[in-house]
């Protein structure tokens, strides 16, 4: 720097002599005469910043000083001094700290030192990431710089917190490191919030004031002609800020409006001119740039480009809403809902839409939501084709009747025709309504071992409640389709009954029944109406052992009990199982099936323990026919009847048994496991199963192969609910130290029990706290 700039170029010898040494020979510099540099890093409104040598701790600063044009004018002077001190006392990680402050000795002109950042503005990052093709590297750069506008953010917020705002937030004015730390810098027009002085200390050189660059502009609301554009005292009723990033109380020149959230909205700005290469309002001229800001129109940046995602269009629009009442409350709200995108989570200011959800839940877990699109595919599909059905089955019986009217001699034929028709389409609704019930049977209920699938769960539920109360109200008024109204109505409760809603269910279960009391057998196949009269009653059974009856009565009621074992002896008879549609067939399989484990259940509940055992011993053998018929039988169907069947065994004492059953299951689920080695519902089916006949054995005198399989178990929830463990053997002995690591593992899985029972209420994981308490309560092991 020349001789005038108050500096000269005299530095600490650098070598091996160390500081404490050069102090023996000289005193420290101090004030202006500890810093030595010329190399101009930029010049603002009034100030020029330097690079310096700082010679009393031997390192490189920023040194800002007034610039020649300053010089004399002492409101540019009061600024000067006005910005070092505001900026010296916001110490945060996102504002540039100042070092110190002082006067220069030969001119008296005042200075402060502040830390060197080596980076470039933010303005230059997004103009080089418009720059760059679509593809995954400029999606990469895009949340750089999202997390980049994070860290402004939480800078302004801490600002506001200390009740200063800045008043010129712009790309220009941040600075980002070659390490990506991000510096909010010239603090000249920031402001404390509620101080009486007016902005009267405040002024700038605005004659280079410019839209392109961002210069600040300070001037009086009258038209902007050169006149207004020179350095004025500003008083109430003054423009003051950047044309393209003010907010409309600012443009207006309302000082007494401007506060945290014209900040927020030039926040709200800045994200724009990130989404796009552009701010929202352009304009030749400054009149006409402000104009348009007052006015409060323009496009949201989904209308500039489609591929913004539709979160951060809403987290724009919300932070430049016209009126500030409408905008973000506070800065860190800001941060907060950027940084909730940026983690794949729901936005507070954007109401996502089905597709929405599925995408972000898709980038989270892929092969879940492939599952689930699946399943909803099927459900889409049965539904349309259904209606399709339905109304051709109407449409076929009008035009009979129509043709029977104009033709009596061919009525013959045309109620034949009809007849037929009609056939076709209850035999292909049936088929319909069978895929949809395997997904409800299958997908829905391997959902609930996945917490973040709830709402697509939840939403799929609803859907499936619509669809069959919808396809009810048509068949309800057809004679001929009365069985398929029941059995809407059974699964329109099974659907109650899987959205916790088990008041809803019995209501329906209810309704069934009396609607299949009143159906004539003559006009219906027999064996559909036992069919149907099985699931009701198992329905029943099952709502009076739910568990908040279960704790009080402790057993279902008799009459039901005794409806369910009459409808299952009806359905087995062999004259009830001729029919040959594969279709019905597999329907009375899963039926028998199904209510035999509810039989099983409530007569062990009941504490009859042999009929339970023989009970739940033919609910397994009609599962195994129908596995053999439908290879693809829900496991799940399978390993519930097995578990029961090893609880009844324990109740009667036969714990061999038990202990056989529950290997048996074991065997079974692995082999599935080998075919879908990722199924979460598989692996906590074999963790619970491992972890019963650990019990077992332990109860047999066996307590090697209990903790054995209590680690196996334990292994096997760990994996299926994604904990982070360390590799472990299940081949190490687990006494001793191999103990210490099943108990470790068994902590970080009651520990996630206990999270998902608090916070996210999982229905598929709740039951392994009380379990995973005993074992670790369990001294023994």
């Amino acid at each position: 720097m020349n001789a005038s700039s108050g500096f000269d170029t005299t530095t600490i010898a650098s070598g091996s002599a160390s500081l404490a040494e050069a102090l023996q020979h000289e005193a420290l510099p101090l004030g202006a005469d500890r810093y030595a540099g010329d190399q101009e890093l930029g010049r603002g409104g009034w100030g020029v910043v330097i690079r310096a040598s700082d010679r009393q701790l031997e390192r490189d600063v920023a040194v800002k000083v007034l610039g020649a044009h300053a010089i004399g004018d002492d409101s540019l002077v009061q600024r000067f001094i006005h910005e070092g001190m505001i900026t010296a006392q916001l110490q945060h990680p996102g504002i540039v700290p100042v070092y110190e402050r002082g006067v220069r000795r030969e001119d008296g002109h005042p200075f402060y030192a502040m830390k060197l950042l080596d980076g470039v503005t933010l303005e230059h990052k997004i103009r080089d990431y418009h720059c760059m093709s679509p593809g995954p590297k400029k999606q990469v750069q895009l949340h750089k710089l999202l997390r980049c506008f994070v860290d402004i953010c939480d800078a302004i917020a801490y600002a506001h917190q200390q009740q200063v705002i800045h008043r010129d937030l712009k790309p220009a004015n941040v600075i980002v490191g070659q390490f990506g730390e991000t510096v909010v810098v010239d603090w000249g027009l920031a402001k404390r919030i509620g101080t009486d002085a007016e902005d009267s200390e405040q002024g700038c050189d605005s004659s280079m004031a410019t839209l392109a660059a961002g210069t600040p502009l300070v001037s009086a609301t009258g038209p902007l002609d050169s006149a207004s554009l020179d350095p004025v005292e500003t008083r109430m009723g003054t423009i003051i800020g950047t044309p393209a990033y003010m907010s409309p109380e600012q443009a207006r020149g309302e000082t007494d409006r401007i506060g945290p959230a014209s900040d927020i909205y030039a926040l709200g700005v800045m994200l724009y001119e990130l989404l796009t290469g552009r701010t929202p309002f352009q304009a030749d001229d400054a009149q006409t740039m402000i104009a348009k800001v007052i006015s409060g129109d323009c496009k949201a940046p989904r209308a500039l480009d489609r591929r913004i995602p539709g979160p951060l269009d809403s987290i724009c629009n919300k932070a430049i809403a016209r009126r500030p009442e409408d905008r973000y409350a506070t800065a860190q709200q800001i941060s907060d809902d950027i940084s909730r995108f940026l983690a794949g989570d729901k936005v507070s200011s954007h109401r996502e839409t089905l597709i929405e959800s599925v995408g972000r839940a898709s980038r989270r877990r892929p092969a879940l939501v492939a599952a689930t699109v699946v399943g909803a595919t099927i459900l889409a599909i049965s539904a349309s084709v259904t209606s399709v059905v339905v109304t051709r089955a109407h449409r076929a019986e009008r035009f009979a009747k129509e043709e029977a009217w104009a033709a009596h001699a061919k009525e013959s034929g045309m109620r034949k025709r009809a007849e037929r028709e009609r056939r076709w389409a209850h035999k292909h609704l049936r088929q319909v309504q069978g895929a949809a019930d395997i997904w409800l049977n299958q997908w829905n209920v391997a959902l609930e071992y996945y917490p973040d699938a709830s709402p697509l769960r939840s939403d799929l539920l609803r859907q499936a409640i619509h669809h069959y109360q919808s396809l009810y109200y048509q068949l309800a008024d057809q004679p001929q389709q009365q069985v398929e109204a029941v059995r809407c109505l059974i699964q329109i409760a099974n659907l109650k009954w899987l959205s916790n809603d088990p008041i809803a269910a019995q209501q329906n279960y209810l309704m069934a029944r009396d609607t299949l009391a009143a159906i004539s057998v003559a006009n219906t196949s027999q064996p559909r109406i036992q069919r149907e009269r099985v699931r009701i009653a198992a329905g029943l059974v099952r709502f009076d052992l739910r568990d908040d009856v279960a704790k009080g009565a402790g057993v279902a009621a008799d009459e039901n009990v005794v409806a369910l074992q009459a409808a299952l002896d009806s359905l087995a008879e062999p004259s009830s199982q001729s029919e040959v549609d594969p279709v019905v067939e597999s329907e009375s399989l899963d039926a028998l099936a199904r209510g035999h484990l509810e039989l099983g259940r409530a007569l062990t509940r009941a504490a009859t323990a042999d009929n339970a055992v023989l009970a739940l011993q033919h609910g397994v053998r009609w599962a195994s026919q129908l596995a053999r018929q439908e290879p693809t039988t829900p496991l799940q169907l399978m390993a519930e009847l097995q578990i029961a069947l090893a609880d009844a065994y324990r109740l009667a004492g036969q714990d061999v048994q038990a202990a056989g059953t529950l290997g048996e299951l074991n065997d079974r689920i692995s082999e599935a496991l080998q075919v879908a080695p990722g199924r979460s519902d598989w692996l906590s089916l074999r963790a619970w199963t491992l972890i019963r006949w650990g019990q077992l054995q332990q109860q047999l005198g066996q307590p090697d192969r209990a903790a054995n399989a209590y680690y196996r178990g334990l292994v096997d929830l760990a994996a299926a609910w994604r904990l982070p463990t360390e590799e472990l053997s299940t081949q190490e002995s687990v006494s001793n130290d191999g103990g210490l690591r099943w108990r470790a593992l068994a902590d970080r899985c009651l520990a996630h029990a206990i999270d998902v029972n608090l916070e996210r209420g999982s229905v598929g994981q709740l039951a392994w706290g009380p379990l995973l308490q005993q074992l670790l309560g369990d001294e023994s092991q």
